[in-house]
């Protein structure tokens, strides 16, 4: 006799895991003062992943030092954290559970101005999934608020597995939400950074800009004069 065929059961079709909620996020104003913030500042970045904290230079240095740079050149800061729909809002400086933090201000230059993005941080493990849409809202909040053509951010080398580069990862997240390079930058102390640049685009879904408040100046001087005969 011959051979007895033998027929494969076709395969049950695999069952698709449901899709994973999406995450609603809101940027709020931070609303303390200059010490709380220092304290809660420091206390929030330990839990930022070295990924971030390397290439978005989130130090209280570095956000201090711009401070201090404050005046004719550049706006103050504004502060907000990253938290939850719905999370009741941070009282003081106090974000022990913040999903994030941004820092930004208005650059004024000779011929236009930009927003300028000093830190961008998330604080969860699952930030490489969370940091798009998180950027994308940073950009919409900026471009609402600030008359500015641009925004722009930099990212800084560091050694990774004898590699001298940015987090491919953060990285990736800025190139999605519409940043592009625009020129490198080096620190005296030996550092190297890579300026990313967002320009106002309406088909990204940008806002128009606001009207821009006119910045009046006067100075006004003492002359002395002294009789020298």
């Amino acid at each position: 006799p011959g051979a007895a065929a033998v027929t494969a059961a076709a395969p049950e079709p695999a069952e698709e895991s449901p899709p994973k909620p999406t995450r609603q996020l809101s940027w709020e104003p931070v609303e303390c003062g200059a010490e709380e913030m220092a304290e809660a500042f420091k206390a929030y970045v330990a839990r930022v992943p070295p990924e971030i904290t390397r290439t978005l230079n989130c130090s209280w240095e570095h956000v201090a030092a711009a401070a201090a740079t404050g005046g004719a050149g550049a706006d103050a800061l504004q502060w907000f954290w990253l938290l939850d729909a719905g999370q009741a809002p941070v009282e003081g400086g106090r974000a022990e559970n913040a999903v994030g933090l941004a820092v930004f201000r208005v650059a004024r230059g000779a011929v236009s101005n930009h927003g300028q993005i000093l830190h961008l941080s998330m604080a969860v493990p699952d930030w490489r999934e969370e940091m798009l849409p998180a950027l994308r809202a940073l950009r919409q909040e900026m471009m609402r608020c600030l008359s500015v053509p641009e925004l722009r951010v930099t990212l800084w080398y560091f050694e990774h597995e004898d590699k001298y580069r940015i987090d491919l990862d953060v990285e990736a997240a800025f190139k999605q939400a519409g940043f592009r390079w625009f020129q490198l930058t080096n620190t005296s102390d030996g550092k190297r950074g890579q300026i990313k640049q967002a320009k106002r685009n309406r088909e990204l879904g940008d806002p128009e800009a606001p009207e821009a408040v006119p910045d009046l100046r006067l100075c006004s001087c003492l002359f002395q004069l002294t009789n020298t005969s």
